[in-house]
């Protein structure tokens, strides 16, 4: 048996063996003795000449610490020039896209200069010549009719509550139901579809314009919780925060 002959699997392998043969695992192979006789004979590497690997170590290293622009263009990319051009066309479709995302979000939000978040609560009262413009602590009487106008250019969704003399909440617009009532997204100044009657319920009356509310109930929870903390001039109060606005009218008999 020579160690090119081929192992069919009835005997040790030769890894096997010369594990035997350094004492890593029991002698326990008769083909053990021919396997160190062959090992003993066999022509190996010759031996290493360390003067000649140490002079090529260091040419290693010193050919590593040039300038990357010495180097060949082979060296300096051992990825396949495909897979470079792939990086390439990534980097570039990513910066395009970062390019586009301005025109991609361009909404009609981009046209309103105002703080994002403003909006606006107005009413007109009905007078002998017709509708014309109120102000904020305008005082009226009972049976007098005002019409909304609001201001929302980003917003999607407006309740409209109010809390009269005698501390109770009414929901106005929508008149029924949960759900807030949709509003379009425009700059100009809008008008609510319909109009109210002021009852004759004593002292002053405050309403609030809630925008994108989650839903009516939300809203009128809103303005409960801000009255029974501090009364009317705590429901006024709701007109500093984003999304809603607030107007006080003063009603004698």
């Amino acid at each position: 048996m020579t160690l090119l002959d081929v192992n069919d699997g009835s005997r040790p392998s030769r890894l096997e063996l010369g594990r035997q043969l350094t004492g890593e695992l029991p002698e326990t192979a008769p083909e053990l003795s021919d396997f160190q006789a062959q090992v003993e004979t066999a022509q190996g590497l010759p031996a290493f000449d360390w003067e000649i690997l140490s002079s090529r170590a260091a040419q290693i290293q010193e050919d590593s610490a040039e300038p990357d622009s010495l180097s060949s263009p082979m060296d300096a990319s051992a990825e396949p020039w495909w897979r470079r051009w792939q990086s390439w066309g990534l980097a570039l479709a990513f910066a395009v896209a970062l390019i586009g995302l301005p025109a991609l979000y361009q909404t009609p939000e981009a046209t309103y200069t105002g703080v994002k978040g403003d909006v606006e609560l107005r009413f007109l009262v009905d007078g002998p010549e017709g509708f014309a413009s109120g102000s904020e602590g305008q005082v009226l009487k009972p049976g007098d009719r005002i019409q909304f106008t609001y201001r929302a250019p980003l917003q999607q969704s407006i309740v409209l509550v109010g809390v009269d003399g005698t501390g109770q909440s009414a929901q106005y617009w929508p008149e029924t139901g949960d759900v807030p009532l949709s509003i379009a997204r425009d700059n100009g100044l809008q008008l609510l579809s319909g109009s109210l009657e002021l009852d004759d319920a004593p002292g002053p009356e405050v309403f609030v314009a809630v925008f994108g509310a989650g839903s009516v109930g939300e809203a009128l929870e809103l303005v409960e919780d801000a009255y029974a903390e501090g009364g009317h001039e705590a429901v006024q109060a709701l007109g500093t925060l984003s999304g809603v606005d607030t107007l006080r009218i003063e009603k004698v008999r």
